[in-house]
This record gives structure tokens, sequence and C-alpha cells, in this order.
């Protein structure tokens, strides 16, 4: 895994600047976008970050009792934006032509986030689950209900973090 392959997992959008580029810290490189965290051999050229977010404690203590590969997900899922109706284009104001929606620039529609995929007794959403599903081999280890799992890949490992579930057992 090189820089390039680290950065899409950090976050586009965030008001913690430490989230929107990788870092280093002792022996590894990280990224993050606040679902998620992946660890890898650290790459020299990617330089400490003394303002990056100490993560090394949300590392599960002990190994998972099983190990999942991530099943197959369903396909997106998107909705019209409200504020343009699926055009991509709003007025915006009496009389004005009209230009690129602010609500989802332009696109017309947002990428449902709700989708929820059960894994173990963990729920996890889906649009977190796409991000790490190419990575080689794979393997997620739900701890228990709530709180973050550990992933393992060749190459590195991670933590995703769970939604809550409103399933009513």
């Amino acid at each position: 895994m090189e820089k390039d392959d680290l950065k899409k997992f950090c976050s586009e959008e965030s008001l913690r600047e430490s989230f929107l580029t990788p870092w280093s810290k002792d022996k590894y490189s990280m990224a993050t976008n606040g679902m998620l965290v992946i660890r890898i051999p650290r790459l020299e050229d990617i330089p400490e970050n003394p303002n990056a977010p100490d993560l090394f404690g949300i590392f599960p203590k002990n190994q998972p009792e099983d190990w999942f590969e991530i099943p197959p997900l369903p396909e997106e899922e998107y909705e019209s934006c409200e504020e343009c109706l699926g055009s991509g284009k709003a007025r915006y104001g009496k009389g004005k032509s009209p230009e690129t929606c602010e609500g989802c620039d332009g696109k017309g529609k947002f990428l449902v986030k709700n989708q929820k995929i059960e894994i173990g007794s963990a729920v996890f959403a889906a649009w977190v689950l796409r991000m790490i599903a190419d990575l080689p081999d794979v393997k997620i280890g739900p701890m228990k209900p709530g709180d973050p799992a550990w992933i393992k890949f060749n190459g590195g490992d991670g933590v995703i973090m769970q939604i809550r579930s409103q399933r009513r057992d």
C-alpha cells in the first residue's frame, strides 16, 4: 500500500484537519475518516503530524473469537436532492438563471448512508464496508455489539466503528 492508497481512507470533509490526510506515528502510517482507521507499516513519505489523533487506544486489546469475510454488499442506494428535485440545478433568487445546486454539488442525488449490514453480532454501515471490501484478504473481527471491530488485511490492520441497530431482538 502506498500513500495514495491510504488517502482514500481519509475524510473528504472534516472539521478535524488531521482527518484529511494520512500521518505517521511510531512504526505506523495511518488514515481515518472518523468511522474507520487504517494502519500499515510506516511509509517514509508520510510525515508525523503532532495534531493527529492518538488512535492506538481504540484498537482492541484481545483478538476476536471469530474473523469474518465481508458479505456481498447491496448496491448503493441514492435519494433525490430536495433542493433541486434531482436536476442538479437550482435557482438562488427570483429571476436568476439556474446554477449548480449547492445542496448536492450538482449531482442531483445523495448516497443513502443508512444501509446496515450485520456481521456476526455487530452492525456496520454498508458505505464504510464498501471502502474496505477491496483490501487484500480483508477480514473483520467484531468483538461485541457497539464496540469497534478489528479489521485485518494483507499489509495492515484497522478498526471499524459499528452503528446502532434499530432492530429489537
